[in-house]
């Protein structure tokens, strides 16, 4: 997925991408909602200071091993009703101000 964000749009960013043989597809710039990851990172308040690469490896490790697997099974579950609301709103989120229960 990559959002509209310049980064991830750079000739740099596009070459990494096009040389490790990676796909990618455009996303809705205003759609929060649909990013899997986005949606992890409410479910997470924990700010970890990083230091080094391998820090952050077992950091980021850490952080997906504590997401419960009904909450990215609940994710993606309810992804295709997600993707039919975006297009509802013409590709804007909706209001993602605290989680749902």
């Amino acid at each position: 997925m990559q959002e509209g964000v310049r980064c991830h749009w750079s000739i740099e960013t596009r070459g990494e991408l096009d040389y490790y043989n990676v796909g990618y597809m455009r996303w809705p710039p205003y759609s929060p909602d649909l990013n899997p990851i986005e949606s992890t990172k409410l479910l997470s308040s924990i700010v970890i200071a990083i230091s080094t690469h391998q820090r952050y490896e077992l950091s980021a490790r850490q952080a997906w091993d504590a997401v419960p697997e009904w909450y990215l099974q609940r994710l993606v579950e309810s992804m295709h009703s997600r993707g039919f609301e975006v297009i509802k709103r013409d590709g804007h989120a909706k209001d993602t101000s605290g989680l749902r229960g």
